[in-house]
């Protein structure tokens, strides 16, 4: 064991000046960010509501874990429900991922894109629109397509976001098809 760590001092058992100096800086670290209320462990709930979001816009659990830094088994346990708590500083790195951090040939399914676009034919939304407000080329092919891309996913919640706000369809689809 390296001499001069907390490791060292704990299983290694050693009472060196050296690792005791260690030891004493570890506690009044420890005990300044307790009494500041800088808790190290946080409640899971924002950081797994971030990763189920990432999860639903097509990112992957390994994608997740090379963007944020963090193991993919440490993911796989938040998603899963098994932790409750997590180091401050690994959801912050969870946090910190953008949805376009979507790796390249990631998808989502099309039935949810093909539901958002029939709802706003309904209300009137024709497909040249659609194409000009989404750039893609022809909107009609989602329906014959099993997956989309989540750039295009993410465009075409954005375009029906700003149709519900203006009144023209239901906002509730957008948490039926999850998003």
């Amino acid at each position: 064991m390296k001499h001069g760590t907390t490791t060292a001092y704990t299983k290694g058992k050693c009472r060196c000046e050296v690792c005791q100096e260690a030891w004493r800086a570890y506690q009044r670290k420890y005990m300044r960010e307790r009494y500041h209320g800088q808790l190290r462990l946080v409640p899971i709930g924002e950081a797994r509501a971030h990763v189920r979001a990432l999860l639903r816009s097509g990112m992957k659990q390994t994608a997740i874990a090379r963007a944020s830094g963090v193991d993919r088994m440490v993911i796989r346990r938040i998603v899963r429900g098994d932790k409750h708590q997590i180091r401050r500083q690994t959801e912050s790195a969870l946090l910190g991922v953008p949805f376009d951090a979507a790796p390249m040939g990631a998808t989502n399914f099309a039935a949810p894109a093909q539901l958002l676009i029939d709802e706003m034919h309904r209300a009137g939304v024709t497909n040249a629109e659609i194409t000009d407000r989404l750039h893609i080329a022809c909107p009609e092919l989602i329906a014959h397509q099993r997956h989309v891309r989540p750039k295009t996913w993410a465009k075409l919640t954005l375009f029906y976001r700003y149709l519900a706000r203006q009144g023209l369809v239901p906002g509730d689809l957008l948490v039926k098809v999850g998003a």
